[in-house]
């Protein structure tokens, strides 16, 4: 009978280990303006091309924002891209900045890609945020993705 209370509270101990952080509401709105690659020409879509095409392939990018230091303040573990998270218990928090990315740098770094491997354009275009996955409020990266299309 005492071992198994031992082994409860230590189950209990143990378990209890994971903490809370409460959040307040917050709304991020993306908006990508295909505008200006429409008026010269190159086609962009989420939706499939419905014309005649020729598939050159698929891409995808992924573009991570740049972390630097915040004024005075002193990284830890050399401020390196695979800063340990579990452990260090400050993953976002060691003094890094993180910049955010303007949507349009995001879209005109795709197309500028797309262009360079011959084509005119991009169905299926996608693009996400990916979120810090221990506070879930700082940007880790923004996936990009597309059918690069050539069309006939």
């Amino acid at each position: 009978m005492r071992k198994i209370l031992c082994l409860t509270l230590a189950t209990a101990c143990m378990v209890s280990c994971a903490t809370m952080k409460p959040t307040e509401q917050f709304s991020i709105a993306v908006f990508m303006d295909y505008r200006p690659y429409a008026d010269g020409g190159f086609f962009i879509s989420p939706e499939p091309y419905p014309g005649d095409y020729i598939s050159l392939g698929e891409l995808r990018l992924d573009v991570h924002p740049a972390k630097v230091p915040a004024t005075g303040a002193k990284v830890r573990n050399g401020g390196g891209k695979f800063e340990d998270a579990v452990y260090s218990q400050q993953s976002g928090v060691s003094g890094l900045v993180t910049y955010p990315i303007d949507e349009s740098k995001l879209l005109d770094e795709f197309v500028t890609k797309a262009k360079s491997l011959g084509g005119d354009g991009v169905s299926s275009f996608k693009c996400v945020v990916i979120y810090d996955s221990v506070y879930q409020t700082m940007i880790d990266h923004y996936p990009l993705s597309g059918l690069i299309i050539d069309r006939l």
